[in-house]
């Protein structure tokens, strides 16, 4: 059994992640409008979303290089 990473499903998990860790990050501020206008929050909502692509390219070569 072999997965190939699906583009465009992929892309839509990382914005899914990305909007997800933004809005954990507006629920635990007490201040919405300082969360909306802060750079560094929006660069970790992105990076949340990069992110969780880059780990499932990883998972997906470990799995091919030990599992078959």
């Amino acid at each position: 059994m072999r997965y190939e990473v699906k583009f465009l499903p992929e892309i839509g998990w990382a914005v899914f992640v990305g909007v997800l860790a933004f809005v954990a990050q507006v629920a635990s501020s007490t201040d919405f409008a300082t969360v909306v206008e802060d750079p560094w929050a929006w660069v970790g909502s992105l990076g949340a979303g990069a992110g969780r692509v880059a780990l499932a390219l990883v998972a997906t070569e470990l799995r091919r290089r030990f599992l078959g």
